[in-house]
């Protein structure tokens, strides 16, 4: 797949090479302790099939690998296996003692820290992920390169479950990082004896807060991309749909001076009925073809495309390295939350230019959503979901959308100063 991200997208190619190159050696590098070289589950794996015992015995515990899969003990030639089980119980014992030396003195949330460290790898929801983000990427690049109905509703399909579990990583996210500064917080106290368990987790949960952090990076660079695209095909269907509008309006404008003119004349008021009749079905008519071609706005499309610029901009890693496609995107979103103000307005003025419709025009013409309100309502919402959050991750996350929330409005109101 790589190859073919290489082609089309370089950024999410080296990007994606990274996440690989880093699942290779997270084993290698997780795998430290100050006193004495922890064996690799190979390397364990090599001396257990040796079958001798008297090198099993010479193993010193805390060089066993944190974890030890179940296959590595079960498929162990039969004069080991006892001494393989009984080294095992033995590291397990001392790192169980440790760790109630470290809540004694600590509380349960050391204990919580060394449970969290003790698992293997990436989550179970980061794994499945990591795989669709790729599958996401290469949809990306096949539409790039040549579109098609089938591949572009893949990559919808699986968008939308990738985002409502965007949502699940950050929240893990979250969790590590409050791990990550509990144990920062009780690292420093030079008298623990088995200080190095604490060291050693920090590393783990940073290793696993940059697996988590690059993956949804990789997805948020995607996602903006795919987005940028749809707006911009957006805004094309709108231009169009103004220019047929501006025509037929100009031909209404037309239609009404010349229908004023015969209905005020008290005799043309008489004997031009039929023509009169004519004129307003033509009106009515026009008007209900500008409302055929107009481009719906839906908000819930707006929401997403607000919610996945406002996730990228957050993300370091798309602002750095997509910096000049981010800042179109945003323009484009100026431009379409502006648009969605106005198409209010013009529906109702449509409705106001008609004079023989059954609807009040002031009725027609009160609107509530304007861009303004529809920017401090979501970000509103947006600040009220970081009460899950805690620690300097949501303190990071509330100044970014505080900035994100003044640019935008700045923007927009520069944007209306000059329509």
């Amino acid at each position: 797949m790589n190859k073919s991200i290489e082609m089309s997208d370089p950024l999410l190619a080296k990007s994606l090479g990274e996440e690989e190159s880093a699942a290779k050696d997270e084993s290698a590098a997780s795998e430290s302790v100050p006193a004495v070289k922890t064996l690799s589950i190979t390397e364990l794996t090599r001396i257990i099939q040796s079958g001798r015992p008297e090198d099993i015995k010479r193993l010193d515990p805390h060089s066993l690998p944190r974890y030890i899969p179940m296959e590595v003990i079960q498929k162990a030639p039969e004069s080991c296996k006892n001494i393989i089980e009984d080294l095992i119980f033995e590291a397990s014992m001392e790192n169980v003692d440790a760790q109630n030396e470290l809540s004694d003195t600590f509380g349960q949330g050391v204990h919580a820290i060394l449970t969290e460290t003790q698992k293997e790898g990436d989550s179970a929801a980061l794994k499945q992920f990591k795989k669709d983000v790729k599958k996401l990427a290469d949809l990306f690049n096949e539409n790039k390169s040549k579109p098609t109905k089938r591949n572009l509703a893949a990559f919808d399909q699986l968008n939308k479950q990738l985002r409502s579990r965007y949502a699940d990583l950050q929240m893990e996210f979250v969790h590590l990082s409050t791990l990550s500064e509990l144990a920062e917080g009780k690292q420093y106290n030079a008298d623990i004896q088995h200080k190095h368990l604490l060291d050693d987790a920090i590393l783990v949960l940073n290793r696993k807060m940059q697996s988590i952090q690059h993956v949804t990076d990789i997805y948020m660079y995607v996602t903006m991309v795919a987005v940028a695209k749809e707006m911009e095909y957006t805004q094309i269907c709108i231009k169009a749909q103004d220019e047929l509008s501006q025509r037929v309006m100009g031909q209404v404008e037309k239609e009404r001076f010349k229908l004023e003119d015969l209905v005020s004349n008290v005799i043309t008021r008489y004997t031009k009925k039929t023509e009169i009749e004519s004129l307003k079905y033509n009106i009515t008519q026009r008007l209900e073809k500008c409302k055929m071609y107009e481009v719906i706005l839906d908000e819930d499309d707006l929401v997403r495309w607000l919610d996945t610029i406002v996730e990228a901009s957050l993300s370091k890693f798309v602002s750095n390295k997509a910096k000049k496609s981010l800042t179109s995107a945003k323009h484009s979103l100026y431009a379409l939350l502006q648009r969605y103000c106005e198409l209010q307005e013009e529906s109702a003025e449509q409705v106001a230019a008609n004079p023989f419709i059954q609807v009040d025009p002031k009725e027609a013409i009160h609107y509530l959503i304007k861009s303004e309100e529809f920017i401090l309502m979501y970000f509103r919402e947006k600040r009220a979901e970081l009460s899950m959050w805690v620690g300097s991750a949501a303190d990071l996350r509330l100044k970014g959308l505080k900035g994100l929330e003044r640019g935008l409005l700045r923007e927009l109101r520069k944007n209306y100063k000059l329509h």
